[in-house]
C-alpha cells in the first residue's frame, strides 16, 4: 500500500538544497541560464516558492512509500480552498 508521510524540517531542508543544485544544472544544460550565477538564480526561485521551507503556508511536502520502501516525494501547493497544484512528483 502506498502511503504519504509529511516531511519534517530537516528533510525539507535537505530536499531544497539538492533541488537547488539540480534546478541550476538543468537550466544550464538546457541553455536557459549561463553557469555563472545559475545556483544563485535557482536559490532565489526556491526562496520565493518556499520562503519558510516546511512552514510555508499552503505548501505540503511528503515522502512517498510503498509499504516500507521509499519511492520519492511529492509536493502540493494549495491554490485556493478547492484547488491544489502538484508542484513536484518525479517519475523514475
Amino acid at each position: 500500500m502506498v502511503t504519504l508521510v509529511r516531511m519534517n524540517s530537516e528533510d525539507v531542508e535537505r530536499y531544497v538544497e539538492t533541488a537547488i543544485r539540480k534546478y541550476a544544472r538543468e537550466n544550464v544544460k538546457s541553455g536557459t541560464w549561463k553557469e555563472e550565477g545559475a545556483e544563485e538564480r535557482a536559490r532565489a526561485t526556491y526562496e520565493r516558492l518556499l520562503p519558510h521551507l516546511d512552514k510555508t503556508t499552503g505548501h505540503f511536502l511528503y515522502d512517498v512509500y510503498d509499504e516500507q520502501t521509499p519511492l520519492g516525494l511529492v509536493w502540493f501547493a494549495k491554490v485556493s480552498d478547492d484547488e491544489v497544484y502538484l508542484r513536484y512528483f518525479p517519475i523514475p
